[in-house]
């Protein structure tokens, strides 16, 4: 069963994310391997098993005989071959020889066969056979007689994370898939539905009463923690800023709605990093895909399935993938974030269809999809240019935008000085200052201030430095300002210094590229979905007419 269709039987929001949360984790380095030795290493007071945690396991504890039989028969350890033998208790078969007890017996046979040449050959395997059983339960029996009548609690948790290590990573694939594992915790009511007789292999461990394994107490109250540790670790690396926090409050505002919102802001402001973090928080809520250079219909829902954990070959068709990918969102109530949200739209000068990818995002609005949308400002443009060119309307897109953030273009000193202090944490307080001050008058801040340092680092490593010292700072400050000047354009200065970006273009309106208003806003009762501002539209001419005028058109 896939993973979205478990969560959906569960009304429990927890429950239902930290499944999502864990079809998540399983998509990273390591996988769910990693998240079992994560729980093994981050809980150790949970090995063991229920008469290990009621009578404790403190290194000084020890096990009558009585207390021995009640544990191995919990973990499923047997007498026979038992790593836990205890007084009088033999293998099966007796125990081992060693080479040197083999070699002697078989010496002493054929010492005593050697005067009967006829039967030599066919008799002493045989004999050989018969003395070495009777010499392995012989010794068997020693051995047993020296076996203890306690074990410390110790031997009992080395092997409750053997088995946990063995174990666990398939029962957490098993437990996100199969519908015969419930999830239970345990502050709710145990319910008396005895052991899974038809659970096999390692699935035999689980108890559905007390909704752990029989070696890890309450897994599902560890995986909670685990969760929620992973978010405050991912809150705690993350630098707040205004950007951040209008980031957040955004994608909070979306989730909550369930409706569509954008964030709008100029390349390199943090707006990507930002929602990036804020999804590592609400890995079992959201998912996030950045879209490629060029977009088309199948790298589109390839790049989709891909963060969905999705089948995305090139085999793949891209109407197979849409229906899948809807499919999966609805049942998971997953929030869709999708970066370079611009690229959307046609990237030509001449337009003849309508955004089908956009008509694709908005519709997720009627399956209470929450859809979060992070643009440049080139996303206005290219939809009033659509607009302009075809006889499609944004008013179907604006009705359904419940929140448009535009982030500021730049950056405070205070901001940039809590960045600073996360991605250079080694940095003295002159070394950070020299670095903010370098960022602040910056186009692209953030940018520049990773561009002096990865100069610097480069710098220290050339003259045999671990790490960059105030000098070698310098030096990848002046470096990366020689690169930033390379890159200016007559564009860039004139939009720094806020003047005209350049004479229109024969026959082509340019667009202003400012926030959504009006039209972004949540429809009030009674409000016409459809009405919009006049507006002119140049119709643009078949081949073989006569070009027409400009003609208003209505909303």
């Amino acid at each position: 069963m896939p993973v979205a269709t478990k969560a959906e039987l569960y009304a429990d929001p927890r429950k239902r994310s930290l499944l999502l949360f864990l079809r998540a984790m399983s998509s990273r380095p390591g996988g769910l391997e990693k998240v079992a030795e994560d729980l093994i290493e981050m809980f150790p007071e949970r090995l063991g098993s229920p008469t290990m945690h009621k009578l404790g396991m403190k290194p000084d504890r020890s096990y009558d005989t009585e207390a021995v039989k009640i544990i191995r028969a919990e973990l499923g350890i047997g007498q026979r071959l038992s790593p836990i033998p205890l007084r009088g208790e033999q293998g099966g078969n007796g125990e081992p020889l060693t080479d040197a007890e083999r070699r002697n017996i078989r010496q002493g046979v054929e010492k005593s066969l050697a005067s009967d040449k006829g039967f030599f050959d066919e008799l002493i395997e045989e004999r050989v056979a018969e003395l070495e059983s009777s010499a392995r339960l012989a010794k068997a029996e020693v051995i047993a007689r020296q076996h203890p009548t306690h074990y410390p609690a110790s031997a009992f948790v080395r092997w409750c994370d053997k088995a946990a290590r063995q174990n666990l990573p398939s029962f957490l694939w098993e437990y996100c898939t199969n519908p015969k594992i419930r999830l239970v915790t345990t502050d709710e009511s145990p319910q008396s539905v005895g052991r899974y007789e038809y659970l096999e292999g390692d699935l035999r461990f689980w108890n559905p009463e007390t909704a752990s394994l029989a070696y890890f107490h309450d897994l599902t109250g560890a995986l909670l923690e685990y969760k929620a540790r992973h978010e405050a670790q991912a809150r705690a690396q993350f630098a707040e800023t205004a950007v951040s926090k209008s980031v957040f409050g955004t994608l909070d505002r979306g989730l909550r709605s369930r409706k569509i919102v954008v964030v709008q802001g100029v390349e390199g402001i943090g707006k990507s990093f930002s929602s990036e973090a804020w999804n590592e928080c609400h890995l079992g809520e959201a998912v996030f895909v950045r879209l490629e250079g060029i977009v088309t219909k199948t790298t589109f829902f390839q790049s989709l399935s891909s963060a969905c954990g999705l089948a995305s070959s090139v085999s793949q068709k891209s109407q197979e993938m849409q229906i899948r990918i809807r499919h999966f969102l609805e049942r998971s109530g997953l929030m869709l974030i999708i970066d370079e949200a611009h690229r959307l739209f046609q990237q030509t000068e001449r337009i003849y269809s309508h955004p089908e990818l956009l008509n694709w995002v908005y519709t997720c609005w009627d399956q209470k999809i929450p859809v979060a949308m992070l643009v440049t400002p080139q996303f206005v443009s290219r939809m009033d240019e659509v607009e302009r060119q075809t006889d499609w309307r944004s008013g179907q897109l604006k009705r359904r935008i419940v929140k448009w953030t535009r982030l500021p273009e730049k950056l405070a000193a205070e901001d940039l000085q809590a960045i600073a202090r996360n991605i250079a944490p080694r940095y003295a307080a002159a070394m950070l200052g020299e670095l903010v001050d370098f960022a602040l008058p910056s186009r692209r801040q953030i940018d520049a201030m990773r561009n002096a340092m990865e100069a610097a680092e480069s710098i220290a490593e050339e003259k045999g430095r671990k790490t960059p010292i105030f000098q070698d700072l310098l030096d990848g400050i002046a470096d990366a300002q020689l690169t930033d000047q390379a890159m200016t354009t007559p564009l860039d200065r004139m939009r720094q210094s806020g003047g005209p970006t350049g004479g229109k273009r024969k026959g082509r309106r340019i667009a202003n590229a400012l926030p959504l208003q009006d039209d972004c806003s949540e429809l009030g009762p009674g409000a016409d979905s459809s009405a919009e501002t006049e507006f002119t539209r140049t119709v643009t001419p078949s081949r073989g007419q006569r070009p027409q005028m400009a003609e208003p058109v209505l909303g």
